[in-house]
């Protein structure tokens, strides 16, 4: 039992070191932006503050070709092949912005991690096909978790080091997961849905073992795929489902409702407060070793506020949480406003109140809103619309995400943090006020239920014959 676990993680390895990598990116242009445009730090770089915004921003900008790459990249090569794309983006795109001579270079550099947006979607695929039904939650919320270090590592480390050295530490990440996916087999079910049973059922014995349980799921997972051939034979083409789509209220709806979620987590802070972390920080505090401190303090909250959001969601209904929890964040954001209001108007110094206010803002955001938006808009999709919903919201975080990323900096330097944080919140109110009037009472699932998307099909006589004499080959 051990040694499987162990297999288990073995193969997961590849997966959190490529969330661990993701949290260098994310954390990079909060050390690189203050870098390249202040003449208080050493550096052959120097930029404008516009120009830092469109090298955070290029991110996004390609993180909607990432989105429409990676579901067919993943159904025609496999899940080996497209992990070790996304591994080398992320490699690429810091050994360029290491080697960087000036800001088209890095602006490239950022593009090409772009790509690995699409990453979001293979490691939760990932997670539930290669792991233990018991334990695939866990190692939902351990990526999730390992994306928060990796930003936690890439702020502290920029307070010790320069930024080139820091984008070549955060190559040692996205290597090691392409080295260690090179040497793990092929995901099980990829292996049955391109209609290699044998390979299949070698690779799940090897990773799960042949115990009653496993073979059940081996059973269930073979006659499912072989089911779902059958059906695909004689499906309409995707085009024709994507027309459908667009053209009916049942994918619409739902299509709103997911926009809406998806702005809301973006106006929580969800990409740019940890992209722009230590401009705010240092903003309010005038000082840049306190903007140390109270970051590192606002990233080890995070992991903790991730940690126990993986609770939180099982304990309470989510409809009720989520507009708590951004009732909440959005009346914390407005005390901070207020704060800072006074203090630029009336020199009315609070000293440390806005800074862990807006720790605490973060822990609320990430322990509530953020991870609830994230998996009630794993809900709202019909089954034949799924696939369709997941490209199409993916690519809609990323144009979310891009236009953020861009505005949150000049608006820093033209509205102050006051200012700024004014026009999040009140995005975020509007947007919760509509969600509770059009937001459903969602199904009782698991984050476990949510990531692994299993479909129940009806299985043919046929399917279950076949299943049958594969598993039996030995006999």
């Amino acid at each position: 039992m051990v040694y499987f676990i162990l297999r288990e993680w073995l193969v997961m390895t590849p997966l959190i070191l490529h969330h661990l990598a993701i949290g260098f990116v994310l954390g990079f242009p909060a050390i690189l932006t203050p870098a390249i445009t202040t003449t208080s730090h050493v550096t052959d770089i120097h930029a404008t503050k516009n120009d830092a915004s469109t090298i955070t921003a290029a991110y996004g900008m390609t993180g909607c070709i990432g989105f429409l790459i990676v579901p067919p990249l993943m159904q025609i090569y496999g899940r080996k092949i497209t992990s070790i794309f996304l591994n080398t983006a992320v490699l690429c795109g810091f050994v360029i912005i290491a080697v960087s001579p000036n800001v088209i270079t890095l602006i490239i550099g950022r593009a090409v991690q772009g790509i690995s947006f699409g990453g979001l979607y293979i490691s939760s695929i990932l997670a539930s096909e290669y792991s233990h039904p018991k334990r695939r939650g866990f190692f939902v919320i351990f990526k999730i978790t390992a994306s928060c270090i990796g930003v936690l590592i890439c702020h502290s480390c920029g307070f010790l080091t320069s930024w080139r050295n820091i984008a070549w530490m955060s190559s040692i990440p996205p290597t090691l997961a392409i080295l260690a996916t090179t040497m793990l087999p092929e995901s099980p079910l990829w292996l049955a849905f391109k209609g290699r049973y044998e390979e299949s059922i070698t690779a799940f014995e090897w990773i799960r073992g042949k115990d009653k349980l496993a073979q059940k799921e081996l059973k269930e997972l073979l006659t499912a795929q072989y089911e779902l051939r059958r059906i695909r034979n004689s499906r309409e083409s995707v085009l024709s489902r994507i027309k459908k789509a667009i053209t009916s209220k049942e994918f619409l709806k739902p299509f709103l409702i997911v926009t809406e979620l998806l702005t809301l987590s973006q106006m929580c802070g969800r990409y740019y407060f940890i992209a722009y972390v230590i401009q705010i920080m240092t903003q309010l505090t005038g000082d840049e070793t306190k903007a140390f401190y109270y970051t590192v303090t606002l990233d080890l909250m995070k992991i903790f506020a991730v940690l126990l959001s993986s609770y939180i969601v099982q304990l309470f209904n989510r409809r009720l949480l989520l507009f708590f929890s951004g009732s909440l964040s959005c009346f914390l954001l407005a005390v901070v406003c207020v704060i800072q209001y006074l203090d630029w108007k009336f020199s009315i110094n609070l000293g440390w109140s806005t800074p862990a206010l807006l720790v605490v803002y973060d822990f609320v955001c990430n322990a509530g809103v953020i991870p609830l938006s994230i998996l009630l808009k794993g809900e709202m999709f019909p089954l034949q619309y799924k696939g369709i919903g997941i490209c199409a919201s993916g690519v809609l975080n990323a144009l979310i995400s891009m236009i953020t990323l861009k505005l949150t900096s000049p608006m820093l330097d033209a509205l102050k943090v006051h200012g700024t944080f004014s026009v999040y919140m009140s995005v975020a109110v509007i947007l919760l006020v509509h969600l509770y009037f059009i937001l459903p009472e969602t199904k009782d699932r698991t984050l476990q239920d949510i990531e692994n998307g299993f479909v129940a099909i009806k299985i043919s006589k046929d399917a279950q014959e076949v299943t049958n004499k594969l598993l039996n080959r030995d006999n």
